[in-house]
């Protein structure tokens, strides 16, 4: 007695190896797999991928670094070391940050009214920086206000 042909048809399917491209066949797949976000690997297009660890602050929901990582890391660059980045400047990226934070936990309405804020906040900081930058008395390195104000413009970006 033979089979019907559906049957066999499932059985290929559900028996026949992965095919190349799939996330099952990772072991055998070296660039053309696509990317998995919370899976610890970092892959092309991820910033970062804490393996879905919950709380650690840098790495966000959609494998891309934290608002307050960002700014963070340009604050911390060897282009600003041994700096004392202006008050002013610190201010607004302390306001941005936290108005994203609020976003996040916030209704849909008032997150985008709370990340426009952020993005206005982000703005004067970069143009706080680059004042403090072209100053009569530079407080600031050029250097510094820029990686200050690409930070700031990489982060309203994502927002």
């Amino acid at each position: 007695m033979r089979a019907p042909s559906h049957l066999l048809l499932i059985a290929l399917v559900v028996l026949a190896p992965p095919m190349m491209g799939t996330r099952a066949s990772a072991q055998t797949c070296t660039s053309c797999c696509e990317s998995l976000c919370g899976d610890g690997v970092l892959d092309p297009g991820e910033e970062c991928d804490d393996g879905g660890q919950v709380g650690n602050g840098c790495c966000g929901p959609r494998c891309k670094l934290t608002a307050r990582c960002t700014l963070g890391a340009a604050l911390a660059s060897a282009a600003c070391a041994g700096q004392t980045i202006p008050p002013g400047v610190t201010a607004k990226l302390t306001i941005a940050e936290n108005l994203i934070d609020q976003a996040g936990k916030s209704a849909a309405r008032k997150a985008r009214k709370l990340l426009r804020k952020a993005k206005g906040a982000l703005k004067r900081a970069r143009v706080k920086a680059a004042h403090a930058a072209s100053a009569k008395r530079p407080t600031l390195s050029a250097g510094c206000a820029a990686a200050v104000g690409d930070a700031a413009q990489r982060v309203a970006a994502d927002l």
